[in-house]
């Protein structure tokens, strides 16, 4: 069977005892290799078998189960995973002595609880900033005082340290004007987080925006961190 609502897929097989392999094994593994925005279901009768080595592939495949009552209701035993809502760490991208905190953020998205994890990007990423410019007005990068500098918002924090007229002679600005954009850009994430989603659809509408989000923090905290070390 199979369900489309906005963005997401929901294909069910229904058994009257659980055999996970076969088409069902490959159709899981086609919709991980695609990351499509797909949920995958077994549903099996409530009386029928079901091994614990079977349950546990269901788990580790992000698979759904259903157990379908004599009279016909549905419950829903375990929910499943979405392939569009995983994220992985890029390797490559060098994050120093913050990589095990970035790290426990993609951890934390990808166990459901995708709007703390956001949060949580979000307010890390702020956090370089300030750390940036901080650094920047106690070497005397920039001209801008202490004060000034924590009563800007993010906002404003960032287009401070893009600013020609805000740096010393013969210097460039702290944020080129490419990372500027991307923070603007990223600072949108907050409006994501900050406004409840009403059910589980517009919830999902929310989520689906959130894996590009999470790798661009990821990206702009090496950026931040590399610039708060060449500031002398």
């Amino acid at each position: 069977m199979l369900g489309v609502k906005y963005e997401l897929s929901v294909l069910v097989e229904v058994q009257t005892g659980l055999s996970y392999l076969g088409f069902a094994q490959n159709l899981v593994r086609y919709l991980w290799n695609r990351r499509a925005c797909a949920e995958f279901y077994m549903g099996i009768s409530e009386d029928g078998n079901a091994s614990l080595g079977a349950l546990r592939e269901l788990e580790r495949d992000g698979v759904g189960l259903l157990l379908i009552s004599r009279e016909g209701s549905v419950h829903e035993s375990r929910r499943a995973n979405n392939p569009a809502l995983q994220v992985s760490l890029d390797p490559r991208v060098p994050l120093g002595g913050h990589k095990n905190d970035v790290r426990s953020m993609y951890d934390v998205f990808n166990s459901g609880e995708r709007k703390r994890a956001m949060e949580s990007m979000v307010e890390f990423v702020e956090a370089c900033v300030e750390g940036v410019g901080c650094k920047a007005v106690q070497k005397g990068y920039v001209l801008v005082t202490e004060a000034e500098f924590n009563a800007a918002d993010f906002s404003h924090r960032i287009n401070m340290l893009a600013s020609h007229n805000q740096v010393v002679a013969g210097k460039e600005p702290v944020f080129s004007e490419p990372l500027k954009i991307d923070l603007h850009s990223f600072r949108q994430s907050r409006n994501l987080v900050k406004h409840p989603a009403r059910g589980r659809w517009q919830a999902l509408r929310r989520d689906i925006q959130f894996p590009e989000r999470i790798h661009m923090g990821a990206r702009l905290i090496s950026d931040l961190l590399a610039i708060k070390r060449k500031i002398k």
